[in-house]
């Protein structure tokens, strides 16, 4: 079943200007940029929301949203079924995080906002109380509920704790990214989430079922009975972690939502987030990527190339690849400095049967896309139907395509060349063939039969 997922909370405007450092300004100290590119992004409660954008899931969003941030939100968020906007038409203001980015880090933040988004005592009692009547009717319908909390106006103690009631009665877990205020009054919560800072100050009970993030280290903590222990992965370049709890609590939400209520679903989404880490600017993580996953579909390739290789140099690759030997690593590691992004297609196991005989394959394609998987050189691993990778290469487009050495100096012959240039790899075929191998196979299984193998030489 497809997951619903609930988000209530205070949704807030990223405003990134990218700048160039130039010379100081005549005044004493005081550095100078030169601002290239500015855009806004969805903040808050509307980016743990559009970090689901790409997943199979329904999306419900409910907050205070001003003209503008309807705008920055539809234009993100777009595509998830069931945001909603409950601010009062004409008034009140979305609190604004200006970043100014120099290309490595944030060299300086100013915050733009009013308390309670500007608006009025009764205009912001008739908004809450929309906001929860909404989320009453929503919660029967829903498999997990979120409450992001920048402590901005959107709740108080008071709908917070109506909604753990409320949650409670219609069965729904609920998932907390709290505020730096007493974490007490999200008490009956299904589970916290917070950094270290906020655990260390809050002195929580032992027993208090919470998620604490330690940046680069794994997560630590409980839920329920369960104690949190994860291998810390190795570390990848961070270029930007605003908004990564964020991340985190969309996926989280997400495989609470999928059935997953154990320390499983803090491992998918530190996954999730430590991705996130490596992209910067709010972009939504990719399910392959939150499921640490290069074995792709066609239209997941598709997508990743478009999203994240944009005027890279594409490699895609093409084979059987049974029983991987040698001479398939030494063609994948020449495939590879080819380009920036190597992409290898793989016969489904009807199309080898077609290519190779009705005895082939040795391994299905499923372990065949596995071990490819498990090579450093690839990036992803794209199996297809039949014989002919046309349909693939027409999806992802890439810049050349590698063939094997019985395609040199006839490349311009060979079935894709009408739609991507075609290069021959150098022949390694001194490494043995699959078929050398399940000769080597038979021989020892049957001796009677034993007969001389190619020389490796």
């Amino acid at each position: 079943m497809t997951p619903r997922i609930l988000i209530v909370g205070d949704i807030l405007v990223d405003e990134w200007l990218i700048a160039d450092r130039g010379d100081d300004a005549p005044e004493p100290r005081v550095p100078r940029y030169r601002v290239r590119e500015q855009f806004s992004r969805p903040g808050g409660a509307a980016n743990v929301a559009r970090q689901l954008s790409h997943h199979d899931c329904f999306v419900y969003l409910l907050g205070f949203l001003d003209d503008e941030a309807v705008r920055i939100t539809t234009e993100h968020c777009g595509q998830l079924k069931g945001w909603s906007n409950t601010m009062p038409c004409g008034l009140g203001r979305c609190p604004r995080k200006h970043r100014l980015w120099d290309g490595s880090q944030i060299a300086c933040r100013w915050d733009d906002e009013q308390e309670n988004y500007g608006l009025s005592v009764g205009d912001l009692r008739y908004a809450r109380a929309d906001l929860l009547e909404r989320a009453r009717s929503m919660l029967p319908h829903t498999d997990a509920l979120v409450i992001s909390d920048y402590h901005k106006g959107t709740l108080d103690a008071n709908e917070i704790e109506i909604l753990i009631g409320e949650a409670d009665n219609a069965g729904v877990p609920m998932l907390v990214d709290p505020c730096k205020k007493s974490p007490y009054i999200y008490r009956g919560c299904t589970v916290m989430k917070c950094n270290a800072a906020y655990a260390a100050e809050w002195h929580l009970s032992p027993k208090t079922s919470c998620i604490v993030t330690h940046g680069d280290v794994a997560p630590t903590g409980l839920i329920g009975d369960q104690l949190i222990k994860l291998r810390t992965t190795p570390t990848q370049p961070v270029r930007c972690v605003v908004g990564a709890g964020d991340c985190f609590m969309a996926h989280l939400a997400l495989a609470w939502g999928r059935g997953q209520r154990d320390v499983s679903a803090v491992a998918y989404a530190d996954r999730a987030a430590r991705a996130y880490c490596q992209l910067g600017f709010g972009d939504p993580v990719l399910p392959h990527e939150a499921d640490g996953r290069k074995v792709l579909t066609i239209d997941e390739a598709s997508r990743a190339v478009k999203l994240r290789h944009t005027g890279k140099r594409i490699i895609a690759a093409c084979g059987c690849f049974d029983v991987l030997h040698p001479g398939h690593l030494r063609t994948l590691q020449w495939a590879r400095n080819q380009g920036d992004v190597l992409i290898v297609l793989v016969n489904d196991d009807a199309g080898v049967r077609a290519l190779k005989g009705p005895e082939r394959p040795l391994l299905k394609v499923a372990d065949r896309a596995a071990m490819l998987a498990g090579v450093a050189t690839v990036d992803y691993v794209v199996p297809f139907e039949g014989i002919s990778p046309i349909s693939v290469i027409e999806a992802i487009k890439p810049t050349v395509l590698v063939k094997g050495p019985e395609w040199l100096n006839r490349e311009e012959a060979a079935p894709e060349a009408g739609i991507v240039r075609v290069i021959a790899a150098p022949d390694y075929s001194f490494s043995r063939h699959s078929s050398d191998i399940q000769e080597a196979v038979n021989v020892n299984r049957f001796p009677a039969q034993r007969t001389a193998l190619p020389s490796t030489a």
